[in-house]
């Protein structure tokens, strides 16, 4: 092959440092896991079992688990490195007979050369996955999340259906001071006379909404300690007991969709990495890149897009869905602000110290299982030499710290990145909570390293580089749903 110019002075010879060949032997692995598994936790009986199973597939599959299917070489220099991975181009458009005949090996075979990972990125057992396969898999797992999302969306539908019907009985206020200025000690005959009239609405099956005198005195009676059914007016009439009912009622199902969504969020987390990691990637890196993107997807919609869909009013836009989406907001109005943005404002501060109560919860959950194994020894000094594990792979286990799970904290940034900047110019306590929720991730990520997260495996640069991709698009939504909020007066 001619030379490419990687060496200076050009080598004679391109010389292979290692070569490393690949079967098909992707039950094998399966069943020599499942093998380590059955070890690990003292199931011999089920392990005799697994190696039966794995002598009778060796023995009826001999020549085609030992036949490679593959190879991994490692060169000396990048000279050798370029031509491989050039091999393609350069058989293709060269001239030269011999060069080009370099193509074809052991008579009608056709080389194809591919940059590999390092060893410990690729995942060996699922190297035996088509791309068809791998589609397939893709798109059930879509599928199912899209599932997942359509529940999560529905329940919230109900939920702010539910809510809304509430405001639009008693509507709130934008403020109750006038009520107190313009009417006094008159407020409560207004009130009276306010509940009487929707009192009658209702009776004649049309649709209550009070103007705000009720809200106000029964606010402010609230406030001051009287209860909610005491008697008004000269019918002694409950007129605070129903209003403070659906009061809490909105105050309940309001904070209720917030730690849904956030709930949902680690729910929809799960489920990506289950569902992708079943696809059958066959490196680690593209697998962490694929559940990076997957739940960043899931995430964002269920925590950015939900609710808006779900007040979102399109009798003025898309009139094709306006029976489907007849919230209450066809615009940023200021409403909006007090009602769907300090829901998202209440999520994103619950998320920036959700990954705080986790890590307690982990951490005494850890501390509470080794105090079990060690039998709560007292001493100090003999702790470490007490253990009812009765093989070395559980005491690693148990005493080792969780896998680096990057791809969580992928998406988690991305989320974080992509809400703050779709709602942050109507909202600008976005930023500071932004700030505060990089802040915590970062020093919770300093304590990992440090004291917890297992070593990863070598990773390629996929990670990196998605992630590059992913949030450079993030100022274009600063930048369109920012106009749109600017421009509501």
């Amino acid at each position: 092959m001619p030379d490419l110019g990687f060496e200076d002075p050009p080598l004679p010879r391109i010389e292979i440092a290692a070569t490393t060949f690949a079967f098909e032997n992707a039950k094998l692995i399966q069943l020599l896991k499942l093998r380590g598994a059955a070890i690990k936790t003292d199931k011999f009986d089920e392990m005799r079992k697994i190696d039966a199973e794995i002598n009778d597939y060796k023995n009826k599959n001999l020549e085609h688990v030992t036949r490679p299917c593959s190879v991994f070489m490692t060169f000396e220099n990048e000279e050798g490195y370029q031509r491989a991975v050039q091999f393609d181009e350069i058989v293709t458009k060269s001239t030269i007979p011999e060069v080009r005949d370099l193509k074809g090996w052991l008579g009608d075979q056709d080389i194809e050369i591919q940059a590999a990972s390092e060893p410990s990125d690729i995942i060996w057992e699922n190297r035996h996955w088509t791309p068809w396969q791998r589609t397939k898999g893709e798109i059930v797992a879509a599928l199912v999340i899209g599932a997942a999302l359509a529940l999560s969306f529905a329940i919230v539908f109900v939920g702010r259906k539910t809510q809304a019907g509430v405001y639009a009985k008693y509507p709130v206020p934008a403020s109750c001071q006038p009520f107190h200025d313009n009417y006094g000690d008159q407020l409560e005959s207004f009130a009276v006379l306010d509940y009487e009239a929707n009192t009658k609405l209702e009776s004649e099956g049309r649709d209550p909404s009070y103007a705000g005198y009720l809200q106000c005195f029964c606010d402010q009676q609230t406030a001051d300690g009287i209860a909610s059914d005491a008697p008004y007016g000269p019918d002694g009439a409950q007129i605070c007991a129903d209003y403070s009912f659906y009061a809490y009622l909105a105050l309940g199902i309001g904070n209720a969709i917030t730690g849904f969504i956030v709930v949902v969020n680690t729910l929809l987390t799960e489920l990506a990495v289950g569902l992708i990691a079943w696809i059958g990637y066959d490196t680690h890196s593209e697998m962490l890149t694929k559940i990076t993107n997957g739940v960043f997807l899931a995430q964002f919609f269920n925590t950015a897009l939900v609710l808006l869909l779900v007040e979102a009013n399109f009798s003025e836009t898309f009139t094709f869905a306006a029976g489907a989406f007849n919230g209450a907001y066809p615009d940023y109005v200021p409403s909006w602000y007090e009602v769907t943005g300090d829901t998202f404002v209440q999520t994103m501060l619950i998320n920036a110290f959700f990954p705080v109560i986790m890590q307690v919860i982990a951490d005494l959950q850890v501390w509470l299982f080794r105090r079990m194994d060690q039998g709560w020894e007292k001493d100090p000094m003999e702790r470490p030499y007490k253990t009812k594990v009765t093989q070395v792979s559980q005491y690693v286990e148990m005493y080792s710290g969780p896998p680096y799970i990057v791809h969580f904290k992928y998406s988690s940034v991305f989320n974080c990145v992509y809400v703050t900047m779709l709602y942050g110019v109507g909202l600008p306590i976005m930023f500071p909570i932004a700030v505060l929720t990089f802040a915590i991730f970062w020093s919770l990520e300093r304590y990992h390293m440090a004291y917890s997260y297992r070593l990863p495996p070598s990773l390629d640069d996929k990670l990196t580089k998605n992630a590059v991709r992913v949030l450079k698009f993030s100022p274009v939504m600063l930048l369109a749903n920012g106009y749109w909020m600017l421009s509501q007066s």
